[in-house]
Parts: C-alpha cells; structure tokens; sequence
C-alpha cells in the first residue's frame, strides 16, 4: 500500500471516534468532549458543564487516561518487540521505515481492536500471538471500564436546567471539538509516523 493509504487507516485506527461503524467510538467521542470542554473552561475561565452537569477533576482524570491507554497500548509493545528482538526475528536486523510501520500496524490494529494485520503469517509466533492477544483484551476493555466509571459518576449528579456556560451544540464547538481531537491525537503520535509511513 501506498504511504498515503497507511497513514488513513493508522488516522482511523489513533482517534478511534470517526463515525461510520459500531463499537466504542461513540464513547471515545464523548471522552474527547469531556477533555474539550475542560480545556476550552481553563481558556475562558468558566466551570465545564456537560448535559448541565460539572465537569469534576475526578471526571476529567478519568477521560484523560482513557485517551492515554489507547497509545500506551500501541507505542510500549513496539518498543518491548524491538528490544526483545522479536521485531528483527521477523522483518530482519536492519529497521527500515516500512518495517517500523509495520511493526507500529500490527499493535495500532490490537489495540483498536480493528482485526487488520500488516505482518502477515510472518508474526505467527508465541510472542507476536500472545502480546496482540493481550493487547486486544485490554485495548477493548480497560478503556470501557474508566468509560463506565465517568458514566457512573455522572450518574450521581443532578442535573440544572441552566444554560450552560459552554455551548456543546452548534458549528463553533463541533469545529473546535474537531481541532482539539486532531491536536490531540498528532501530538500523541506524529513523532512515530514520521518514522514510520512519513519516511518510505
């Protein structure tokens, strides 16, 4: 494939909200709505609300790690295949960008659960089965969990029928909404593209 068509799929795969499938993207966008308003209420200097509720600390410490479960999954099992040599095994001594990519495709596909592989019958091996195996699990459940812990604490919470002091509906939030996960989501990951699909 084409550079161009491997960083599309990785841009699906890294933000996990682009609609258009089922499964956990609704969650997703709802955590980058929490963040988003908790960013945009330390810029105006008001208290996020959402569904006229207060955003609390706990709630946004919760979103925050479920954003940052996604590239620990990715990026630590990348770099464990490369220090373990279990990447070399596979795709040579020599790291090339294309063998970066596709060693940083197959745990980006297990921890977004998406069931696409880029290493081929080459990574049938202990080592390749049982890390995406266990990436898969907690690439699907752990951020749930910390998604059904910010739900339960909503949950707790009355709700005012006030305005609320930032607008969730409308073009002006969906398009700061839009650059704030697209900020998020390339300062996560741009370093490791450019090693990877950005460099072939």
């Amino acid at each position: 494939m084409s550079p161009n068509a491997v960083i599309g799929l990785f841009l699906g795969m890294f933000v996990q909200a682009i609609p258009g499938a089922d499964g956990t993207g609704m969650m997703m966008m709802i955590i980058f709505v929490i963040l988003t308003l908790f960013l945009v209420g330390l810029m105006v200097g008001k208290t996020p609300e959402f569904m006229s509720m207060k955003i609390n600390p706990r709630d946004v410490r919760l979103a925050a790690f479920v954003f940052l479960i996604h590239p620990a999954l990715i990026l630590i099992p990348s770099v464990m295949a490369y220090t373990t040599e279990n990447a070399q095994s596979v795709l040579g001594e020599h790291t090339t960008p294309a063998t970066f990519t596709q060693v940083l495709y197959e745990y980006s596909s297990a921890s977004a659960n998406n069931g696409s592989d880029y290493l081929g019958t080459s990574a049938n091996t202990p080592f390749w089965n049982l890390s995406t195996a266990w990436i898969m699990l907690l690439g699907r459940y752990a951020p749930i969990g910390l998604m059904l812990a910010v739900a339960g604490s909503f949950t707790l919470r009355d709700r005012k029928d006030v305005v609320e002091p930032i607008k969730t509906s409308g073009f002006l939030f969906v398009g700061v909404l839009s650059v704030m996960v697209f900020i998020l989501t390339a300062l996560t990951f741009f370093p490791f593209l450019a090693m990877g699909p950005f460099s072939m």
